[in-house]
């Protein structure tokens, strides 16, 4: 949401990351304690408290890496020259 109010607003954002993370595996996405939100949450509100989110490349202005700032295109190209992934 923040990253697609950014889009909007023409606010850059910028993902920092590590290479040795990239996969083209689909990755599950951790949801983590409840209680790390809201520890006295009433029953019927509905928490959810993933680990990380997506964020559609759209709206992605560039991916700051251990080989500098790369645009998103640019990042995925060179990961897939890596064998290892």
């Amino acid at each position: 949401m923040i990253s697609e109010l950014a889009y909007i607003h023409k606010i850059p954002v910028y993902i920092i990351a590590d290479s040795w993370k990239f996969t083209k595996k689909k990755v599950p996405i951790e949801n983590r304690s409840l209680n790390e939100v809201w520890n006295r949450a009433p029953k019927d509100v509905k928490i959810k408290n993933p680990a990380f989110e997506f964020v559609p490349k759209k709206y992605i202005s560039g991916i700051v890496t251990e080989f500098g700032l790369m645009k998103y295109d640019n990042f995925v190209k060179r990961m897939g020259r890596k064998k290892d992934f």
